[in-house]
């Protein structure tokens, strides 16, 4: 749910479309979109960086 919330966030939808999408509380919404917006928090995978193993580790490439 956490990066559904970032990746519709991201497709313009505002908090009340994702909201009723994922079923979830605005407010849940509003609130991680502040948190992102704080910590700048991004998906570790989506700049290419970092990978998950087999194991479920992140493997961290040079």
């Amino acid at each position: 749910m956490y990066y559904s919330v970032k990746a519709l966030l991201g497709l313009g939808k505002n908090i009340s479309q994702i909201a009723r999408e994922l079923n979830i509380d605005r407010k849940t919404v509003e609130r991680l979109r502040k948190r992102w917006k704080k910590e700048k928090l991004r998906h570790p995978l989506s700049e290419g960086k970092a990978s998950l193993t087999h194991t479920g580790m992140k493997s961290w490439s040079i």
